[in-house]
């Protein structure tokens, strides 16, 4: 169920069933990030960003600072003025995915569209990068 509502953040069936319009439990508590391992560094989670050939990496915050300070990091490095609305999708690793040496990629994959996802995607950012952490595996990079 976690996995749905994630598929649907930024919509009204992340928190609210289409069918009964019964709420929904907090989809975060069900995908958790692992123990990280005995460390003193919190880990940092890490957007990859691509326009066109342009590839940055940003470190991203959750919660509306957060949102404004990406949608201003973006318009700045990608020069967007602030007269000119964007558009944003998130192709996140789900917090379940395995990776694939061969593929050289996460089995599992998923969209959000739109910057009502960016806490979603954040969320999964952070699964991540504590995954990275509690393993040591750069893979969970790419």
């Amino acid at each position: 169920m976690a996995r749905w509502q994630l598929q649907k953040a930024g919509q009204r069936e992340e928190h609210f069933c289409r069918f009964c319009s019964s709420a929904l439990p907090d989809w975060k508590r069900a995908l958790v990030a692992p123990a990280p391992v005995e460390s003193a560094a919190a880990p940092e989670p890490i957007m990859v960003v691509t326009l066109g050939d342009v590839v940055h990496r940003l470190q991203v915050k959750p919660g509306p600072d957060g949102m404004r300070e990406f949608q201003a990091t973006i318009r700045s490095l990608f020069q967007i003025p602030e007269d000119v609305e964007f558009e944003v999708s998130f192709r996140c690793k789900a917090p379940t995915a395995i990776y694939d040496e061969k593929r050289g990629a996460a089995l599992d994959t998923i969209q959000l569209d739109g910057i009502d996802s960016y806490e979603a995607a954040t969320h999964c950012a952070s699964l991540m990068a504590a995954r990275r952490l509690a393993t040591g595996d750069a893979t969970f990079m790419r």
